[in-house]
Order: C-alpha cells, then structure tokens, then sequence
C-alpha cells in the first residue's frame, strides 16, 4: 500500500512538473502557426493578382483593439473590416470563389495566447498586393507568444517571409 502511494506521489509530481512546458511548446506552435496562416494568405493573393488577369490587387486589412483581440481579413475592395461576419455586407471581407462570394477572415479566437504587436508596418493598417508588374506595398507584422517573436515581412516584389531576431528556427530580421 505504501508503494503504491509513493509511486502515484512520483507520478503526480513528474505530471505537474511537465506541465508548464507542455503549454510553452502549445503558444509556441500555435505563435508559429500564426505567422505561417498569414504567409499563406500573402502567398494566397500574390498568386490571385498574378494568375487572375482582370483582379489588379487584393488587400490584405488588419485590425486590433489592442494586443490580443485581433484579426486580419483579404478582399478584392479597397479594404474590407475583418470583424464583419456576413459576407453580404459591403464592408465584409471577401474573396470570390466558384462564382461565390468567401468570407475571407483569420483572428486571434484562432490562435489562443498568440499577440499581434500594435505596429503593423503597413500604410493605414492595410497591405496592398498589385499585379507582378508593380511592386506590392512593403511591410511587416510581428506576432509574438511565450516570450518569442515571429514577423511576417512583404518586399515591395511580393516576396514573404518568416523572421525573427530571437528565434533561431527563422532567419534574421
């Protein structure tokens, strides 16, 4: 009996101590995941303008009340409020597929403890992707979670990519 209970004792102290590391590795895929999504959807409308002749651009529009309630949404429009849930309304972020209208959205509800940082690097929070033959509108988004950072970086030539100055899965910033 005394076995027994020292070694559910042991079991239950290895448990709690791995606890907090099971959550650390949890923000950090989901902060990872994060800036992947948003790499893709750059990738996304680069491709849409590019393959699609008569779409000349496609904006990408962020916003945030904050830090942790955030999102981001794509339209064809001048921009679009990612916070919109009808895709019927003028204002809704949308993309046509198969002849449909798609709300086109990503937020924060997606990605638990994942922080867009305030300063997106964009012109009025919006990046603009234009057609291959001029050059996209520049800029950066950082996310961070569980102490790491992660930007997700658009060249005025459309190239996208993952950096980060602490964080040695990605390059350099």
């Amino acid at each position: 009996m005394i076995e027994s209970m020292l070694a559910l004792t042991i079991g239950a102290v290895l448990i709690a101590s791995g606890l907090p590391a099971f959550s650390t590795m949890q923000d950090k895929s989901r902060l990872t995941t994060a800036a992947e999504t948003l790499r893709n959807d750059f990738h996304y409308a680069i491709n849409e303008v590019r393959l699609e002749g008569n779409r000349e651009m496609i904006h990408l529009s962020f916003n945030s009340d904050g830090r942790t309630d955030w999102c981001y949404g794509l339209t064809i429009g001048d921009s679009c409020d990612c916070r919109v849930d009808n895709a019927a309304r003028p204002d809704a972020c949308i993309i046509p597929v198969d002849g449909r209208n798609e709300l086109r959205v990503v937020n924060s509800a997606d990605f638990d403890h994942v922080v867009r940082m305030p300063d997106v690097q964009f012109e009025k929070n919006r990046a603009r992707i234009v057609a291959s033959r001029s050059p996209s509108q520049a800029g950066k988004v950082s996310f961070s979670a569980a102490g790491r950072q992660i930007d997700v970086a658009l060249t005025p030539m459309g190239r996208v990519r993952l950096c980060s100055s602490a964080n040695a899965d990605f390059g350099s910033c």
